[in-house]
């Protein structure tokens, strides 16, 4: 193992879509991940959408997927994965945007060749800091 494969120098998360964006949570705040119900399906309407979280309209045309978190399940688009971000590749939001941001949860952004992935903290969003 190099040092470049470092578990102390990566961060472990689930990226979804929400919106036309990318976010991630940090994998622990995960507890389990399940496909999402079709609408008007029993037990589609107990989730709350990401994008709802998130400030951002509702994505109903890719496919979902239910992310438990804080005992909650919150509805998010595919793609789905876990990952390992680099800690070069994750920022710090700087200050002025921060402030400005409405994304409450909203924590650092990860640039990769690919595009910014927001790394969120989604039991934030939800209300639950323990």
């Amino acid at each position: 193992m190099t040092s470049a494969d470092s578990p102390l120098e990566t961060l472990e998360v689930v990226s979804f879509s929400a919106g036309s964006c990318r976010f991630a949570v940090e994998a622990w705040q995960v507890e389990a991940l399940s496909h999402a119900p079709p609408a008007g399906a029993l037990g589609a309407a107990d989730a709350i959408d990401a994008e709802t979280l998130l400030g951002l309209p509702v994505q109903t045309v890719a496919p979902r997927r239910r992310l438990r978190c804080a005992g909650r399940e919150v509805g998010v688009s595919e793609p789905v994965a876990l990952r390992s971000l680099r800690a070069e590749q994750i920022f710090a939001l700087p200050e002025i945007v921060a402030r400005r941001i409405r994304i409450e949860g909203a924590r650092a952004v990860a640039l990769e060749p690919d595009g910014a992935t927001l790394l969120v903290d989604l039991r934030a969003l939800l209300g639950r800091d323990d």
